[in-house]
């Protein structure tokens, strides 16, 4: 987090009066205490000088009084010869002697440059005219000077000294005694003055070096906040309580493209987007004198030099600086990058990766809104739901790339078909959706719907092949039984599966009695499960019969489902569910081991005289399960049948939905012995060219085909076409659904080997057609079984 500071720096002028308003009171303490012991030495000092003049006259008075006696007495006698100047000498020697003396004494500067030296010469020079006097012969003379200047000279001198040798000892132990006390208190008092000096100066150090090292501080925090905020990625600005921009990093020019020159002094407005900067401006208290309280984080637009509005998170603070005038920090990231990768996010939780169309979830919302929209304008909302048709074949004979490019392409094709306001959608899979908001007509969503199944059915290039997709599509109007998003997409897609149980490429229109079967459809769902625990299956088996003599060559088992609740449910109705789920495997199994079962007890029953095989069907799932090969043994040895009484059926589509997989089963089930047949044929659009691929033995054509031989030739010459195809490929023909004898003969014309339908006998459960093959004659059919 970047420090708030004063972007022109604190002034060095307060620092410095800190300084010397520090610094004063010891300056004056100083000052005081000097002038104090300057007087209070320069009183000792003449105190000393004053007494140490009156202890060296009084020494000089003891030491020149016997002499100057003497010398008096031998001027008055008028001896002046030798004695005069030997007595001078005397005398002067004394003097000299006493000044030397006192002058190696502590008092020696008050001796030689007080007053004593100057009365010692003048006292001498007296004599010495007294002495020059007399030895001249000049006595009267000198009489009358020793009268005029020696004589008083002397006298008062002499007394002065007497006066002081009288009182030398005394006055020397007083001074001596005041001196020590003088120089003890002074001492003192120097003391204690140079303690609370000391004291007062080592106080104001200390809060000196504190405010050295407080300002040393402040000034470094603010050389590395300045490097901080010059280097710093993230945009530092100050503005004033107007927002009037103060400072500005230099960041300014990298994120923003302008010189941070360019916009001090402007208003905060004119960088912030004008609607963003509300959000700002919240921040602020009512009372803008006080800034000290402001904190928060926002996101806001601040425009580029160049026009356009770069995306910033901004962290506002406070900033007080030293006079006490509040600003705003404003610390600014470009989010740019990180705004674009939480719209990328977003648009891809909401939108298909592979076509770019909305998804699932946002779908569903714009569904909501479109209702409660319609709600309040009384108009309908309809939902279509268009699924593609066998779009599972394209993916597993081209490979997913191509199925996904088909998608994309059908997206496009999708969009291209709506208006504006419209919305398409992948709801995921090979399923898509719309969504108009304003059909008012219902005719416009069929309208819609015939256009869209035209725009996709167009030929794509998908890989190197071309593909013309089928689409069925579900529509569903917003009404009393529609009034939230999940229901309204819900009738939409039951009516999409209502079209396609009624054919591909077809188009169904929501009502009621739809949700009924779908909610029948995940009961059975449900139910499966516990049906196949429960023994609920049972088989069915219809005959197939040689056409030529109509005996019965093999039966078909065929799978039905007795409910308990709702007695003897339809194929049709439950085994696509059972596919759906994957519960088709182990029903599966079950009907492979009951099939084999029955034909195994009817071969030890009947002989020759039985069905010589049992057809099976498999499933797509079934093929692919790994434990197919191993169940089929299984069953067989069971049953104790041949392998060769065992024909598994695949219908055409199963064929071609992965040939070398379906190759590769097939070759492992022939490896058993079991024969192999195609059911259905003739309905799928790929099979002619894998016929030779495929280990085949036997070829069901499918009952479309035999009904159209009742309604003229080119059917016929499809049958016969078909006929003579499966024999030059050396396979049995069984044609399936002849239930008229017109069918039968043409068949017969045609050479066709096998047949099954209603003419023969409906599927029968196993007790009836063992009393069926226990009879010479059985009413209600057109054939009898040969009894040898």
């Amino acid at each position: 987090m970047l420090f708030a500071f004063d972007p022109h720096g604190p002034s060095d002028r307060p620092a410095r009066l800190r300084q010397v308003a520090a610094v004063m009171p010891v300056v004056v303490a100083l000052v005081v205490t000097v002038v104090a012991l300057w007087l209070v030495v320069g009183w000792q000092q003449r105190s000393e000088h004053t007494r140490v003049e009156q202890i060296a006259l009084a020494q000089l008075h003891s030491r020149a009084n016997h002499v100057s006696t003497l010398e008096w007495q031998a001027i008055a006698e008028g001896k002046v010869s030798s004695e005069v100047s030997e007595g001078m000498r005397s005398t002067f020697a004394h003097m000299d002697a006493a000044l030397a003396e006192f002058r190696r004494t502590d008092h020696h500067d008050a001796l030689v440059t007080g007053t004593v030296p100057a009365v010692v010469d003048r006292y001498k020079r007296a004599i010495a005219r007294e002495f020059s006097l007399l030895a001249a012969g000049e006595y009267s003379e000198a009489r009358e000077y020793d009268e005029a200047v020696v004589d008083p000279t002397f006298e008062r001198l002499s007394d002065a000294l007497m006066t002081a040798n009288d009182s030398h000892a005394r006055q020397g132990d007083v001074a001596r005694r005041r001196a020590t006390v003088g120089s003890a208190l002074t001492g003192s008092l120097a003391l204690l003055l140079a303690g609370l000096l000391i004291a007062r100066f080592l106080r104001s150090r200390k809060r000196l070096i504190a405010l050295r090292a407080e300002e040393q501080g402040v000034r470094r925090s603010e050389r590395e906040f300045r490097a901080l905020a010059q280097n710093a990625s993230d945009l530092v600005t100050v503005v004033d309580r107007d927002l009037t921009v103060g400072y500005q990093s230099d960041s300014a020019e990298r994120i923003l493209g302008c010189a941070p020159a360019t916009v001090m002094g402007r208003p905060l407005a004119d960088l912030v987007h004008p609607a963003d900067l509300p959000r700002l401006t919240s921040l602020l208290p009512a009372d803008t004198t006080s800034l000290a309280d402001v904190h928060g984080r926002f996101e806001c637009r601040m425009q580029h030099c160049d026009g356009r509005w770069v995306a910033m998170e901004t962290l506002v603070a406070p900033m007080v600086s030293d006079t006490g005038e509040d600003r705003l920090v404003l610390t600014s990231r470009d989010i740019g990058e990180r705004k674009a990768l939480e719209e990328q996010l977003r648009h891809q939780a909401f939108h298909d990766a592979l076509t770019g169309l909305p998804n699932r979830a946002l779908f569903e919302d714009r569904v909501s809104h479109a209702l409660a929209a319609a709600r309040r304008s009384s108009t309908p909302v309809t939902v279509l739901l268009a699924d593609l048709d066998d779009f599972k074949l394209v993916n597993d004979t081209l490979g997913h790339a191509a199925g996904d490019d088909l998608l994309r392409v059908v997206g496009q094709r999708l969009r291209g078909c709506l208006r504006e306001a419209d919305t398409a959608a992948r709801l995921g899979g090979d399923e898509f959706a719309v969504l108009l908001e304003d059909a008012a007509d219902p005719r416009t969503a069929e309208a819609l719907a015939l256009r869209i199944q035209s725009a996709v059915g167009a030929p794509i290039q998908i890989v190197d092949r071309q593909i013309s997709p089928r689409v069925s599509l579900g529509i569903a109007t917003s009404g009393s039984d529609a009034r939230e998003a999940d229901v309204l997409i819900r009738n939409a897609d039951v009516a999409m599966y209502a079209a396609k149980r009624r054919g591909q490429s077809g188009t169904a229109v929501f009502d009621p009695s739809m949700h009924a079967s779908t909610v029948r459809r995940f009961e059975l769902i449900d139910e499966l499960d516990q049906a196949l625990a429960d023994g609920q299956f049972v088989l069915h088996y219809q005959p197939i019969v040689e056409l030529e003599t109509e005996e019965i060559a093999g039966v078909e088992a065929l799978l039905r489902w007795n409910h308990p609740r709702d007695g003897m449910v339809a194929p049709f109705e439950f085994i696509p569910l059972a596919e759906q789920t994957g519960a088709i495997v182990p029903i599966g199994r079950w009907v492979l081991r009951e099939a084999c079962r029955q034909a195994g007890e009817w071969q030890r029953t009947h002989g020759t005289d039985g069905p010589r095989y049992v057809c099976v069907n498999l499933s797509t799932r079934q093929l692919a399960d790994p434990n197919l090969v191993a169940d089929v043994r299984s069953a067989l040895d069971a049953a104790g049948l041949r392998p060769e009484q065992l024909v598994l059926e695949l219908t055409e589509s199963l064929l071609i939905e992965d040939v070398e997989r379906t190759c590769e089963r097939m070759e492992e089930l022939k490896a058993i012995g079991v024969r192999l047949a195609v059911d259905d044929f003739g309905t799928g659009y790929s099979a002619l060219s894998y016929l030779q691929r495929f280990p085949l033995d036997i070829l069901k054509i499918d009952k479309s085909f035999i009904d159209g031989l009742r309604h003229g030739t080119d059917q016929s010459n499809i049958v016969r076409a078909l006929i003579a195809l499966g024999s030059s490929l050396h396979l049995d023909i069984v044609a399936e659904g002849i239930e008229e004898p017109e069918q039968l003969a043409e068949l017969r014309a045609m050479r066709s080997g096998f047949g099954q339908g209603y003419l023969f006998a409906r599927p029968l459960a196993a007790d009836a057609l063992t009393a069926l093959l226990d009879a010479d004659i059985v009413p209600g059919l057109t054939f009898v079984r040969r009894s040898g």
